[in-house]
């Protein structure tokens, strides 16, 4: 068990190139000599691709370490909840508890990066109208939980 950690969303590599693509066809086609409807066409490309500049942000950044992370969400039912926290705890396999009974009663967030072969989990339960965080984080190696997150090593 660690301390809780803070990730914040930021922009990936692939979010700045779609939203660049994006924006770029849209001027591209607008400029270029072609009928009317091409040209709104790329307008609204233009106007797409200011949106997601402004707004995709799929990355997760730890706000200590500036470390890059992705993140998966899994959710349990209410009655998996001592098993999920012994499995955590003891760094046991978590896939004993199937991903396969979704439920809404406990949700895990997995933040992960492949590189530095890191993972963090949190487990929240459902108090009506939000998820409030159960303990403290724990930290995986990915090789750990490549079954839970769904990735080949």
């Amino acid at each position: 068990m660690i301390m809780n950690r803070e990730f914040q969303k930021m922009r990936t590599r692939m979010d700045v190139a779609i939203s660049s693509i994006t924006f770029i066809v849209g001027i591209v086609l607008v400029v270029l000599p072609t009928s009317v409807s091409i040209n709104i066409f790329g307008s609204c490309m233009i106007v797409v691709g200011i949106l997601l500049v402004t707004f995709l942000k799929t990355g997760w950044q730890d706000t200590e370490t500036k470390e890059y992370y992705c993140k998966k969400k899994l959710f349990f039912h209410q009655k998996n909840k001592s098993q999920l926290l012994k499995a955590l705890e003891e760094h046991a396999e978590i896939m004993a508890v199937s991903d396969k009974e979704n439920g809404d009663g406990l949700m895990m967030e997995i933040y992960y990066n492949r590189q530095n072969k890191k993972a963090y989990i949190n487990l929240f339960e459902f108090v009506p109208y939000e998820y409030k965080t159960i303990g403290l984080a724990f930290e995986y190696s990915v090789d750990e939980i490549e079954k839970l997150i769904g990735i080949k090593g």
